[in-house]
């Protein structure tokens, strides 16, 4: 491996941290968990449109990575919630708790990325544009947020 490539994967999951660090900040509200289940929805939408437009190209290797990448990055933000959620609906949540369910979520989460790229089971760009899809899903829920109705 590269150092430019161990450079890039480096930068890409510490923004991945980052934006998973954001997500839990928005979980202080109801409106919060609808936002979020709002881009998990438009995650799938620009998920399933861009397998379709893989497809064209019948790479298997791709398109299973893209595909795997999406439903890694959609699994990894509903357990994120799952998390949160425990957190807030306890009065007096257990911290190291909290951090030990967060810690072995990133574990888990890194040893699939590295079993599926290392065992070429999935093409690598693949597998990064798919588990990148979540950002696109969080950008159009940011350009054109899901309208609820409001009880009056």
């Amino acid at each position: 491996m590269s150092f430019f490539n161990t450079l890039y994967r480096v930068t890409y999951f510490n923004f991945q941290l980052f934006c998973e660090r954001t997500i839990i900040i928005m979980f202080f509200s109801l409106e919060a968990k609808r936002a979020l289940w709002a881009i998990q929805k438009k995650t799938t939408v620009v998920l399933l449109i861009i397998l379709l437009g893989s497809s064209i190209y019948r790479s298997g290797k791709i398109t299973l990575g893209i595909m795997l990448g999406g439903l890694i990055s959609l699994c990894n933000l509903t357990v994120l919630g799952r998390i949160i959620e425990n957190v807030y609906s306890q009065e007096r949540p257990n911290k190291s708790l909290v951090v030990c369910q967060y810690v072995i979520k990133l574990i888990l989460l890194y040893v699939v990325i590295y079993f599926l790229i290392s065992h070429n089971v999935v093409d690598a760009i693949g597998f990064v544009c798919g588990f990148s899809v979540f950002l696109l899903g969080i950008v159009i829920e940011g350009l054109f947020p899901t309208r609820y109705p409001t009880k009056n």
